[in-house]
């Protein structure tokens, strides 16, 4: 490891402190006093005793895999902190975490692994308590970390992880719509993988969503060209092809996809999107034929069903139209379960495919991590 790699953590920590104000919510006339807290979180009943101690405690839980410990004390920590009277707290809690990090980098980058997927899972959890200054907090430490990582990514192995690291941070800021973050982190994580999925996908996702459907397209081929498993990259492909005015290649796509195997709310919406793609070039026979082959495989489908009373209205018949009416009553509006609703969401299941690769590699690292706090340049870590 060179002089130069060590000072780089240093730098990067003064570039995330001043990007972290205004998510910690302090302001520029009250900008915290360095040295404030001096390895203590003062006033009483929210001391924390020493911080360094502290996040060193955690990482020795997560070395021994104890990984709900090391959480249990790294969230315990953070939220302390962050509830402290000090303006101060937090960033100076992470010169601190920093400080503690720089000592274990002799022992090589790759110790940092766990340390990163600790932070995230950190970062989640402190989400859904509604602890937004600290899940922040533990969310810039994976990014920090995970850039450092990412400079010593050299081979092909490493280089993938530090695709599957910036695609997961990618997905955590897009669940705080924090899209242009979210969008400069997929491109990150496409850097070093261009075949990263999760990272085709969300960057897809996020220009399909800001109605810039041809800029989506070449991520698209890309994903079901590397991932041709992807049958949600198949759908949002044949859309966004419809959307840049690509009809003919759209039906092919979607009667591709209806061939397939697939998830049935991906299904459903690809009847629902071709027969209105029929409707549109006033093709009625084809688009009945295709919303009769859905209510086979979807009886109860109200909109498919709402599609066909329209098929037929145009068409001058209502000779479906009293069994339409029972069928209408019998049919399941779907609610957050809706193929358009899910279709709305961003995809999930390439980050998790991610997130669990993340897990894996951090824990054939542990014995690193363990061997680094047990070097006894660590005081207090045995």
């Amino acid at each position: 490891m060179t002089s130069k790699t060590r000072c780089a953590l240093t730098g990067k920590l003064a570039l995330l402190m001043i990007w972290a104000l205004p998510v910690l919510g302090t302001e520029s006339s009250d900008l915290p006093v360095p040295g404030q807290l001096e390895g203590t979180v003062a006033n009483g009943s929210n001391a924390v005793g020493d911080l360094p101690q502290s996040y060193r405690q955690a990482l020795a839980k997560l070395a021994s895999n104890d990984f709900h410990g090391a959480l249990t004390t790294l969230i315990d920590l953070e939220s302390r902190v962050a509830a402290s009277p000090s303006s101060a707290g937090l960033i100076e809690l992470r010169e601190l975490e920093t400080k503690v990090i720089d000592e274990l980098l002799p022992a090589g980058t790759r110790l940092l692994l766990p340390v990163i997927v600790l932070h995230q899972e950190a970062y989640r959890q402190l989400r859904e308590r509604g602890l937004d200054a600290s899940a922040s907090h533990s969310r810039s430490m994976a990014l920090m970390l995970s850039d450092l990582y990412a400079e010593q990514a050299y081979e092909g192995a490493a280089k993938r992880v530090s695709g599957d690291l910036f695609a997961s941070l990618g997905g955590l800021f897009r669940e705080t719509s924090s899209g242009p973050m979210s969008l400069r982190l997929y491109r990150r994580s496409l850097e070093f993988d261009h075949t990263n999925e999760a990272a085709l996908l969300g960057t897809a996702v996020a220009y399909e969503q800001r109605g810039k459907y041809s800029t989506a397209l070449p991520f698209l081929f890309r994903c079901v060209g590397n991932h041709p498993e992807n049958t949600e990259a198949q759908l949002r492909l044949a859309i966004n092809l419809d959307r840049s005015g690509q009809h003919t290649e759209a039906i092919r796509a979607l009667e591709g996809l209806l061939l397939r195997r697939a998830p049935d709310w991906q299904l459903s919406l690809a009847y629902q999107e071709l027969a209105r793609m029929f409707l549109a070039r006033g093709d009625l026979v084809a688009a009945g034929a295709t919303v009769h082959r859905g209510l086979k495989r979807f009886p109860r489908s109200s909109t498919l069903l709402i599609t066909l009373a329209h098929v037929n209205n145009l068409r001058g018949s209502d000779k479906e139209g009293p069994e339409m009416v029972q069928a209408l009553r019998q049919s399941v509006v779907a609610g957050d379960n809706s193929p358009r609703y899910l279709y709305g969401q961003d995809p999930r299941q390439p980050l998790k495919k991610v997130d669990l690769r993340l897990r894996l590699s951090a824990a054939r690292h542990l014995s690193t991590l363990g061997q680094a706090l047990s070097s006894g340049r660590l005081s207090g870590i045995k």
